[in-house]
């Protein structure tokens, strides 16, 4: 790779990254009813080892994936375990419902365990997620599957969409 493509690489990089922290911050300002600087240092903290990671499009990917879902089947995600149920970023996109300081699940962004492909879990309900699968599938998605769970390959990230049973 020439000097120019790796610079063009980081371009993108950047913007994927300025992309990500906008998202967050405009979601955090609307599900909070005060930002305090505690929280929004812990949303800088988990920003910057997402954006460590490279895993921002990814990220985005993955919300409007889970927006489309819910704009056109309706449904919405459960709440999850793992890296996103403890995260505030996830929390702020609206890829997961549960604020984690209310369900005590935080995760502090030193203790993430990472290896790449990151591994992610999204919940749906158990008679709705064949039904998102599918649509996934349908719309472009590609799919594989761990433990005979259907798991969603993004460029670095893998996410596996659990059932939940209510």
């Amino acid at each position: 790779m020439n000097k120019e493509q790796k610079r063009k690489v980081q371009l993108q990089q950047r913007t994927l990254n300025e992309s990500l922290t906008f998202q967050t911050m405009f979601g955090a300002k609307q599900k909070f009813d005060s930002l305090t600087p505690e929280i929004e240092t812990r949303i800088k903290e988990e920003l910057l080892v997402f954006a460590n990671l490279g895993i921002a499009k990814d990220l985005m990917t993955l919300r409007d994936v889970m927006d489309k879902v819910k704009e056109q089947l309706g449904y919405s995600a459960e709440p999850s375990k793992g890296i996103l149920a403890g995260s505030y970023v996830a929390y702020c996109l609206g890829l997961e419902p549960s604020n984690p300081m209310v369900t005590g699940k935080e995760i502090e962004p030193k203790d993430f365990q990472v290896t790449l492909p990151l591994g992610l879990t999204i919940c749906y309900d158990n008679e709705i997620r064949n039904e998102v699968v599918n649509w996934m599938k349908e719309h472009g998605c590609e799919f594989t599957t761990y433990m005979s769970q259907p798991m969603l390959k993004l460029e670095n990230t893998r996410v596996i969409i659990r059932r939940v049973l209510k």
